[in-house]
């Protein structure tokens, strides 16, 4: 065998172990695409978890919060900074979920997010008015985003 073909025969090793590298970097990479994926709606669903058992286990934080989201104006004042913390909480997780929804480009993260939206607009007619008056308090692309819901949720109800 020449030098030549000894060269030829590197070149070609060392492409095949490249090419078999590239691989499995690109199968790491979709693994743990996956893996963030999963991680994602795992801690989704536990921070609704939380938010859910923080109203279901204590009955004053739930009258605060269905009598705030019937009749916003019927609520004390102090009532009303309790509604605004939990709504600002339950803001916050749908914040969470959009920018997953956003950064990983997962359509279903954001469908969620509308879903959640659309249902405590239909279900929570003060759910409108607080973010009307709390909207400047979120960043531009998650208020757009709300807003859009909210505008496509009122030119469906007429």
């Amino acid at each position: 065998m020449t030098l030549q073909e000894l060269g030829n025969l590197g070149e070609f090793i060392a492409a095949t172990g490249l090419m078999f590298s590239l691989i499995f970097v690109g199968l790491e990479v979709r693994h743990s695409r996956k893996a963030s994926l999963v991680e994602g709606v795992e801690n989704r669903m536990s921070a609704w978890n939380e938010w859910s058992r923080l109203l279901l286990t204590n009955p004053d934080l739930r009258n605060v919060y269905r009598n705030g989201s019937r009749d916003l104006d019927s609520l004390d004042e102090e009532e009303k900074f309790v509604f605004h913390e939990l709504m600002t909480l339950r803001y916050t997780l749908l914040i969470r979920q959009f920018h997953r929804g956003v950064e990983l480009n997962d359509q279903e993260s954001l469908d969620g997010v509308k879903g959640i939206l659309l249902q405590q607009f239909s279900f929570e007619p003060s759910g409108a008015d607080w973010w009307r008056q709390h909207r400047s308090e979120f960043r531009p692309a998650f208020r757009n985003y709300v807003d859009e819901a909210l505008t496509g949720y009122e030119q469906a109800k007429t």
